[in-house]
């Protein structure tokens, strides 16, 4: 554990303790599905273990995020930490132009999480990347409640938290920027 884990912080602290409240499950009970820091914590390591082993996701890699609301975002948030990953989210109410010209112009993503409702525009957002950048290669686009289901399944050990400093980055959000360009801060 380290110092910039917070969740394991927590999780070793509090593990009892009530650390997220979910309304957006469809089995969460009246008040939303609470999950302590321990358990949370838990499936936090499964899903950083699942980026890792699954999708090849390491440190300095960037998981973009294209979808509505959700605790999985958390979820998304904290794994990244562990991994020593960055956390690009990317705003759907872009056109899918805007959001190649940002994937385009950026680190690639190792993945593409979208839901439901993003996916159509999270695939043509990949396909003007491509356009824009002339890069060939593919970036998996991730359906977010398949990423967390089958990151409950995983067996694969988390890998040892990386040799972060508090410089590192951890999430990379776009502003508006000048009318032409949007930047990453």
């Amino acid at each position: 554990m380290s110092a910039l884990d917070w969740l394991a912080t927590r999780a070793a602290t509090a593990p009892e303790a009530i650390g997220l409240i979910a309304h957006d499950e469809p089995d969460a009970c009246e008040g939303g599905q609470a999950s302590t820091y321990r358990v949370w914590n838990a499936r936090v390591e499964r899903l950083a273990a699942h980026l890792a082993a699954r999708h090849g996701v390491g440190r300095g890699d960037r998981i973009a995020v294209l979808a509505k609301n959700h605790s999985g975002y958390l979820d998304l948030l904290f794994a990244s930490n562990k991994l020593g990953a960055v956390l690009q989210t990317l705003n759907m109410r872009l056109s899918a132009s805007e959001l190649g010209e940002i994937l385009a112009a950026s680190k690639a993503p190792r993945v593409l999480v979208t839901n439901e409702t993003c996916a159509e525009l999270g695939q043509a957002s990949l396909t003007k990347r491509s356009e824009y950048s002339h890069i060939s290669g593919t970036i998996p686009r991730i359906d977010l409640r398949d990423l967390l289901e089958d990151a409950r399944h995983e067996t694969a050990a988390c890998p040892p938290f990386p040799d972060l400093s508090p410089e590192d980055p951890w999430v990379i959000c776009y502003t508006g920027g000048a009318p032409e360009r949007r930047k990453g801060h």
